[in-house]
């Protein structure tokens, strides 16, 4: 399985922490036309996103709308995949 971080831009609020987490892996929130002008941020994919995993579940874990994920891209990026962490309702203590 090649897992690689997806962004979901129908959520993002573009507030740039993934980028500041995780440079390696997100871009910075940049206007994007095809959501009205919005800042949302987006992935690289000249990496291996599998090189910076605790990174990458970190930016997951405190991402303010919890529109990060994993994804597997050996089934055409369909299949999301997430921690444990991220799936978590906030409040709930970790176990």
């Amino acid at each position: 399985m090649v897992r690689k971080a997806y962004v979901d831009k129908e959520i993002c609020i573009g507030c740039s922490l993934c980028n500041t987490i995780c440079p390696e892996v997100f871009l910075e929130s940049k206007q994007n036309s095809e959501y009205g002008g919005d800042f949302k941020s987006d992935t690289v994919n000249t990496v291996n996103h599998e090189e910076v995993t605790d990174k990458v579940d970190d930016a997951i874990q405190q991402c303010p709308v919890q529109c990060i994920s994993w994804r597997d891209e050996s089934s055409g990026g369909e299949t999301k995949l997430t921690t444990k962490k991220a799936t978590q309702k906030h409040g709930e203590p970790n176990h």
